[in-house]
Formats: structure tokens, sequence, C-alpha cells
């Protein structure tokens, strides 16, 4: 890039995810579980009445975890008004977007503000993924560091060391006793640098275990993703680095439970059990298996659904203790009867991650009312075929309609943008890459495999695919980038 347009991209990407920030200010997305549990949780606890709240039977809580709720917290102790989430989230989002930059070495240009619009637009909301998305990144990031070893060339800091002062010795080789005093010197400021590059990789570690720990406050889904990297080790692009992965995905594992402790602890002061998890895991998984349509245990992928259900069990709440233990054997009895229906839901997710696209925002809320986005909303929802959406998309009033249409026109852009990314980051598994991208992509794959597992195995829904979206930005644009300069 320019070196003048450089002078002024760190600004105008402030000002424009502040943009979109405002625009998106009015989004309703799960915006019922903000103010109806984790606001709700928050202020109850504020109150005294301890980790309840009346959405939920008002009994103690283990769903959801306290990471989100612990920032409401702070914005409702305060009296922030929601202001202190967003400026948190916004802070995020800046700073994902500089170590994108500096993973990728990618020259930053006017044009990606434009890509970047689903992450932007996923750290706008008020909801955990949108923490969880950025840490994710700053997680891959620490891994990377961890593992880098080489210099741009290829040659480790220990080896420049050598080359230059091998130079210098070749060119005083006729003073004996300055090439001694000079080995000496050569000794020292290896040692040093020895021990500077190991104290670098434990500090990485630290960084990785503290905010994998982090994270797992905010969603235990993530609890199982050390393990993909353990896997990781064994392929061929990881030779010389097997040692230093082991170590930082084991310790960093370690460090991240240890600050999941007190959730386990407080899980086994109400349940009786040692729980690393939060208790809608059981609900979700019977939930999502409703995902598969027609799908023959006659489940509706609905909340409605585990309500009713809990409610004629005398459950509390279907994220209750009890409820998730029978919510977690039911949905497994389920799939021990009809394997092959679990399947075929797998293979429905799958499909609904290439062809559902991502989360890019509700900006036509800034010009409708909440009311009246729900009417909109529910008639398009309610009608079938896409040209008679389209009919009803035009038919509104003038001041409806382009906003609308502006916001599902971005949508749909999207959809083939992500089809495309998945694309590439298949293909760049096979596109011959220097040791510093090998590690990169590798990192950022499992991250993305993981994710994608989990959603497969578990619940689909296009903002999921936010959390990763910035791993498969990179992957994709050094993929397209090296096949352009390949041909060149």
């Amino acid at each position: 890039m320019e070196k003048n347009n450089n002078k002024y991209f760190g600004f105008v990407t402030a000002v424009f995810v502040v943009i979109i920030f405002i625009f998106n200010f009015y989004h309703l997305n799960q915006q019922g579980t903000y103010e109806n549990i984790f606001r709700q949780i928050a202020v109850n606890v504020i109150d005294g009445k301890g980790y309840t709240c009346d959405a939920l039977g008002g009994i103690p809580l283990l769903y959801p975890l306290w990471g989100y709720t612990g920032l409401v917290l702070l914005d409702v102790l305060f009296d922030f008004n929601n202001a202190l989430v967003l400026i948190v989230q916004y802070i995020l989002c800046i700073v994902v977007i500089n170590l994108f930059y500096k993973t990728y070495k990618i020259n930053p240009k006017y044009r990606h503000l434009l890509y970047f619009l689903p992450f932007i637009a996923l750290m706008s909301v008020k909801w955990p993924d949108a923490i969880v998305g950025a840490l994710l990144f700053v997680y891959g990031y620490f891994i990377i560091q961890s593992l880098r070893e080489n210099g741009k060339n290829g040659q480790t800091s220990f080896d420049k060391l050598r080359m230059t002062e091998g130079n210098k010795l070749r060119m005083t080789e006729e003073n004996k006793l300055r090439m001694t005093e000079e080995n000496k010197l050569r000794m020292t400021e290896e040692n040093k640098l020895r021990n500077s590059e190991k104290k670098g990789k434990w500090k990485y570690m630290l960084f990785t275990g503290i905010v994998l720990g982090i994270i797992l406050n905010f969603r235990t889904e993530y609890l199982l993703m050390p393990l993909v990297f353990l896997v990781f080790i064994f392929f061929p692009q990881m030779k010389g680095k097997r040692r230093q992965l082991f170590l930082t995905t084991v310790i960093s594992w370690l460090i991240a439970i240890v600050l999941l402790l007190p959730w386990a602890f407080r899980a086994k002061s109400i349940s009786g059990d040692l729980s690393f998890t939060a208790t809608n895991s059981g609900a979700v998984m019977y939930l999502s298996m409703g995902q598969l349509p027609n799908n023959k245990w006659g489940i509706s992928p609905y909340d409605k659904t585990v309500y009713d259900i809990a409610d004629s069990l005398g459950f509390q709440s279907p994220y209750s203790y009890q409820a998730n233990t029978f919510f977690s054997n039911k949905a497994s009895e389920l799939i021990i009867t009809e394997p092959f229906e679990f399947g075929k839901k797998i293979g429905y997710n799958f499909f609904s991650i290439w062809k559902g696209g991502v989360y890019t925002g509700e900006y036509a809320n800034y010009f409708i009312s909440q009311n009246r986005r729900y009417e909109i909303d529910d008639l398009i929802n309610s009608t079938k075929g896409i040209f008679n959406k389209l009919k009803i998309l035009f038919n509104l009033n003038l001041h409806e309609s382009i906003p609308v249409i502006i916001e599902k026109f971005l949508q749909g852009v999207f959809i083939p943008i992500v089809f495309l990314l998945l694309v590439l980051f298949v293909l760049s598994y096979y596109k011959q890459k220097d040791d510093y991208m090998n590690i990169v992509f590798l990192v950022g794959a499992a991250i993305i495999l993981y994710k994608v597992a989990t959603v497969c195995l578990v619940q689909y829904e296009y903002r999921h695919i936010n959390s990763i979206y910035m791993f498969l930005l990179g992957t994709g644009m050094t993929t397209f980038t090296s096949k352009i300069r390949s041909k060149e």
C-alpha cells in the first residue's frame, strides 16, 4: 500500500467500525436473551438476589456462563446503559483487525474494510459470540507467536548472529587474541538470545492459556479444541515444531482449565457434580436435532419445544441441571435409536455452512421501529418463494423497503463470498507455502475445523460462522493473491 494512504488507514478503520456499530445499534438478534437473561442476572446479583433470573425460574443458575454476564454486570453497576459492553467489543474489533494484518502479512487497503463487514457486524451485537469471536483470533495469534522460530529468510536469530560474527572473525583471523574475545562475546550474545527466545515462548504460552481460559468462561464449547492441535502435531508441516506445539497446547490447556475451576466448583456446590460446562448443552443438543427438516424424532428446533417439555416434567427451567441431565440422556437415546438420521442431520448442517453465509448486520432497524421490523420479518418468513418475498419488500413504503433491501442485499452478497472462502481454505492446504505461512494456515485450520465440527454435530446458525470468518478471510486472501502472483 502506498505510504500516504497507510498514514490514514488506522483512522479510517476506526471511523468505519464506529459507523457500523451505530447503524447496527438497534439489532434484534439474540437481544431477548441479552435483556431477559444476561442483564437480568446482572441486576439480580447487584440487588443481592444471587445468580438468578425470573425467565429461568428464579433458581441458582449454571447457565449462562458468567463471563459475558460479568461484563454486563459492570455495565449495569456503573450505569453505562450498554455502552461499556459495546466499547469493549469495539476495542477488541480494532485489535483483531490489526492482528489480522500482522498475522497474514497483508498490506492494508481501504477495500478490505468491506471484507471485514461480517466480523465488524458480529462485534457490534450484544452477545457472547462477539467476545469469543475476537478472542479466538487472539488465541490463534498467540499460538503462532509461540511457534515462530524463523526469521524472514528462514534463519533463526542464532543463525543470523553466527553469520554476522563469522564474517567478522574471517576479517580478523590474523588477530588470535581478538578472535578469542569475539568468540566469548558471540557465546554471550547467543546465550542472551536463546534465553530471550525461551522467555518469549513461555510468555506466549501463558498468554495463550489465559485467552483460552477467558473464552471458556464465555463459551465452554471450546473446551476440547486443544485436541485438534494435538492431532495437528503429526502433520508434516509441523516438522521441527512438534515439541513446541505440544508444549503450547498442553500448558495453555492446563492454564485455561485452572481459570475455569471456579465455575466447576460452583457447579458442584449446586448440582453435586464437578462440571466445566454450562447446563444448556443438553437442551441445545436436543433442539439441534430438530434442525433436520422432517426428522424422524419429530423435534421442532424452537426454544418453545424445550420449555414445554421442561414444564410438563416439572423442571423450573430447561436449563436447570436436572433438565440438562434429562435432555442429554434423551438426545443420546434418540441418536442411538436412529444413528442414520443423526448422520443426515450432520450432513444437513454441513451443507448449511456452505450455503448459509454469515451475519452481516441489521441496519434497516436504524430506520424502522422494532415492532414494525418484527411485522415485516414475520410476513417475509411466512411467505413461500423467493419472488413472493421480493414482492413484499418492493411493496413496502419507500423508507422501509430501501433499508431492508440494502440489508438483505449485503447478506446475500456474502453467501457466495463465504462459499468462495471455504473453497480457498480447502485449496490452500495444497498450496506451497513458506514455513511461517504453514504455521499460520495450520493454526487457523485447527480452529476452523473444530468450529465446523461442533456446528455439524450440534447446532448450526449462520452467525456461528462469523466466529471463524477472519481465519477464512486471511487464508482466502493469501491463497488468492499467491495464485495471481504465480501467474504473473
